[in-house]
């Protein structure tokens, strides 16, 4: 099984020279939430394992999609 573990230690990601943090995010609600962000120069990818989300979002298998522009057009 794949994991965003394998992600972080794989000298192949390493080797790419992308900017990666890890960071907690804490909702309105109080919900709390982890992940490892790739960061490019003007984008970013969320990667999220299992359990670093709340309820069902932190399942194995689940995944979704979100783009944020930040003008029209």
């Amino acid at each position: 099984m794949r994991s965003t573990r394998t992600l972080r230690v794989s000298p192949k990601v390493a080797n790419l020279q992308v900017r990666t943090t890890t960071h907690t995010t804490t909702g309105s609600g109080g919900q709390t939430w982890t992940g490892r962000y790739p960061m490019g120069r003007e984008t970013y990818l969320a990667l999220f394992g299992v359990g670093d989300l709340p309820g069902q979002d932190g399942t194995l298998g689940a995944a979704w999609t979100g783009v944020s522009t930040e003008r029209a057009g």
